[in-house]
């Protein structure tokens, strides 16, 4: 049997289902109800890869008027996701001879035809390099796709009807406040996402997509300047140092800096300004691509050796030193010398930036811990 989340049990993170795949399996379970099927609390779905797997329901109703309502708690699995248990749900009509809004979704179903409409808690796209138009429901291409393509394999491609299926997301609006929904241009709720249907818990490939998106994003809006922050504290000095970088260019990479790089030469951006602290600027002047403690330690001796070989003698006399971190090196020092490190680090991080990302301007803004600047400003 598999532990649940957070057991001492569990031996690995378990998968789990994308706001997508909940957005089908309460669509399906609607358009049973409304032709009098019995309620299955576990459905066959469909995912985008072609199998079929059970994902949890939580409840059906018919409505007066006829239209069919089911609802579901999201299992994200194990992942970190401010979505984890949301309810989703989709209320399924005959549309009769009302016309779709300019913000809905009209596709094919069979020989039925299906309007796709977001309900109380999805956002509107309100900025372009997303995968969805401006001013159209937040709702993704793969999880209409599967929506289609589960009522048709439950038969509502047969007849020659209109469908109206809004998806709904209960305390949606409040809960995208908790998500990069704002900063990537949604507004007013969540959206309904997914690839795959599937969620794998905090996934290297899911946080890479992400940075991807919010660059792509930027260079969409003709932005040619992006700022990468490391965390919370970075974002906040990046914003007061650099007011000219809109919010939706300065973007959270985490430790993946490589990738980000990477991500924003492809994408044409002309510029790149990094703010990060002495301990990641350690590990980029090492030349390490992911910067992860768990990927990474942060071996402070082979850091000082680094910098002894360099020249530094507060290096060498710190050898003898039981440091338990590079930050504790660093606040040894007087100020003075902490910025002749930073600015040796720097230049050499940069070089290897220049490896991973031929022909993109970097420059790197070094923080201590209390926001103070230890790196030189490049000249205009």
């Amino acid at each position: 049997m598999t532990a649940g989340k957070n057991t001492p049990e569990s031996t690995s993170l378990r998968s789990g289902f994308s706001t997508g795949a909940y957005a089908a399996a309460t669509t399906v379970a609607a358009w049973r109800c409304l032709q009098g099927l019995p309620f299955k609390e576990k459905l066959r779905l469909l995912f985008a890869d072609g199998t079929t797997r059970p994902i949890n329901l939580d409840g059906v109703v018919l409505h007066p008027d006829k239209s069919a309502e089911a609802w579901a708690a999201k299992d994200g699995g194990d992942d970190i996701d401010a979505t984890d248990g949301a309810i989703i749900r989709t209320r399924l009509s005959r549309l009769g001879n009302s016309q779709p809004r300019e913000e809905d979704f009209q596709e094919s179903c069979g020989q039925a035809t299906l309007i796709i409409r977001g309900g109380a808690g999805v956002g509107l796209v309100s900025r372009t390099g997303l995968d969805v138009p401006v001013g159209k429901w937040a709702i993704n291409p793969v999880p209409r796709h599967m929506i289609v393509e589960n009522l048709r394999h439950n038969g509502a491609g047969s007849d020659t009807i209109r469908l109206l299926a809004e998806i709904a997301i209960d305390n949606g609006e409040k809960l995208a406040r908790q998500t990069l929904n704002p900063v990537l241009g949604i507004e007013g709720g969540l959206s309904i996402l997914g690839t795959t249907g599937l969620v794998i818990p905090c996934s290297h490939a899911a946080y890479v997509a992400t940075i991807r998106v919010l660059v792509r994003g930027a260079a969409a809006s003709n932005v040619k300047k992006v700022a990468l922050v490391t965390g919370g504290k970075t974002h906040r000095q990046i914003r007061n140092m650099l007011p000219d970088i809109p919010e939706y260019a300065c973007v959270r990479i985490g430790d993946f800096i490589r990738e980000a790089l990477e991500i924003c030469r492809q994408e044409g951006i002309s510029k790149v300004f990094i703010g990060c602290m002495a301990g990641k600027l350690a590990k980029y002047a090492l030349g390490h691509a992911n910067t992860h403690a768990h990927r990474v330690s942060q071996d402070v001796g082979k850091i000082l050796d680094f910098l002894k070989h360099q020249g530094f003698p507060e290096a060498e006399k710190s050898k003898t030193k039981e440091l338990r971190s590079f930050r504790e090196f660093m606040e040894s020092l007087p100020q003075t010398q902490q910025q002749q490190i930073v600015a040796f680090l720097t230049k050499a991080a940069v070089d290897v930036f220049r490896e991973w990302a031929p022909g993109l301007e970097v420059e790197l803004l070094v923080f201590n811990p209390l926001g103070k600047l230890l790196s030189e400003r490049d000249t205009p």
